[in-house]
């Protein structure tokens, strides 16, 4: 007798999110084994194909191979590799943690305004950025006691006193041509930033 297949049917939204879900952690893993700068190319494409394997049902291919591909050790990966990828995803989850500080400390009524200074910084990360402890970072330097929180507040709630770093804040959002109408604090002049108005934000 031959064997008879057995199926199970399965919610549409449930396979769903199954696939998202296994999507997502696909996308995260490539991420972080392109930002890896100790690996070579070999070695990313090796690493590379064990992912698509894990997540899919694809056979690594076996024939026209014109070079050998280095083996990355298991060992080696779940050591040296985890540890580094850890390290970003602890990274991440700081960073992420802090954005949203900076959108929960706002009112509801400056809650886009806060999103679109977000963005803007988020654009110019290259030059502006800070650091795990909130620390103001422009062009890799790190300006000591100031606060990447307050910075932000200030431009958007009414306060007098002028948190540490403003001025070097302000400086180099005036090279990313910031738009003033962004700015909500009605204590702080509107003409120090030398900004024309974006067209694309809605005020």
């Amino acid at each position: 007798m031959e064997h008879t297949k057995k199926f199970v049917l399965v919610p549409e939204e449930r396979l769903r999110q199954f696939a998202e879900i296994h999507l997502t952690d696909l996308d995260k893993e490539m991420h972080k084994i392109l930002r890896k700068p100790n690996l070579s190319d070999q070695e990313k494409a090796t690493l590379y194909t064990q992912i698509l394997q894990k997540y899919t049902n694809f056979p690594l291919p076996t024939q026209n191979i014109t070079e050998p591909i280095h083996e990355v050790k298991s060992e080696d990966f779940n050591t040296n590799e985890k540890k580094e990828f850890d390290r970003m995803n602890s990274s991440d989850e700081i960073r992420i943690n802090i954005e949203n500080e900076i959108l929960n400390q706002m009112p509801l009524k400056r809650r886009y305004q806060a999103e679109k200074i977000m963005e803007l910084l988020q654009q110019n990360s290259a030059s502006l950025s800070w650091t795990n402890e909130k620390e103001l970072m422009i062009k890799n330097k790190i300006l000591p006691n100031t606060n990447i929180v307050d910075l932000v507040a200030f431009l958007l709630k009414d306060r007098k006193t002028e948190p540490n770093g403003l001025r070097n804040f302000i400086d180099i959002l005036k090279e990313f041509d910031f738009p003033s109408q962004l700015i909500k604090n009605r204590y702080f002049k509107y003409e120090t930033m030398y900004a024309k108005p974006a067209t694309w934000i809605q005020y």
